[in-house]
């Protein structure tokens, strides 16, 4: 069975946020265990999806099933391939805020603390949401965000990159 996550995470937030946790319970719940997984990245090796394999007992497939349904943080597009059926999952949206890494004065960059800055964006996200992965690429940072409201997350991550030089022409986007 294959877990496909309609997340854009590196592979090791992969790994942190669902591989070994759902490991983890699904061994304790005896339904199964985690068989390693992939993360889909475009090109330039942004991710764009990922994978978790799984192999579970066939007489426990309903009961994973069951379980994965009620589990929280899994984004909306995400699904449970079955054989040839997909079972979708997911009610979490994605925010990608992309950091614009060439444009702006050298001081900023100098000055930037990425840690910092996540850290920042995922108190004042509070419980609308969370911060789960990154991409560094030629041109921009992108952040990735996931919570209950795309909206409620914009707002408050677009109230933030307004006082932030570091955010300063920044995109920010729904995946």
């Amino acid at each position: 069975m294959i877990l496909h996550l309609n997340m854009r995470l590196m592979p090791t937030d992969r790994e942190n946020l669902f591989e070994g946790p759902l490991g983890e319970a699904l061994r304790a719940c005896g339904i199964g265990e985690v068989d390693g997984g992939e993360t889909l990245c475009s090109p330039e090796g942004m991710p764009l999806s990922c994978d978790v394999d799984l192999v579970v007992d066939p007489e426990k497939e309903a009961e994973l099933v069951a379980f994965l349904v009620r589990l929280d943080g899994i984004a909306v597009g995400s699904y449970l391939e079955v054989g040839s059926e997909q079972v979708p999952l997911g009610t979490l949206e994605g925010l990608c805020l992309a950091l614009d890494g060439v444009g702006l004065p050298d001081e900023v960059y100098e000055q930037a603390d990425l840690n910092a800055l996540v850290d920042e964006l995922d108190d004042r996200l509070g419980d609308a949401g969370f911060y789960a992965s990154y991409y560094i690429g030629p041109k921009y940072t992108n952040l990735y965000f996931y919570g209950d409201s795309y909206e409620e997350m914009e707002e408050a991550v677009r109230a933030y990159a307004r006082t932030c030089p570091q955010c300063a022409q920044c995109i920010i986007g729904q995946v």
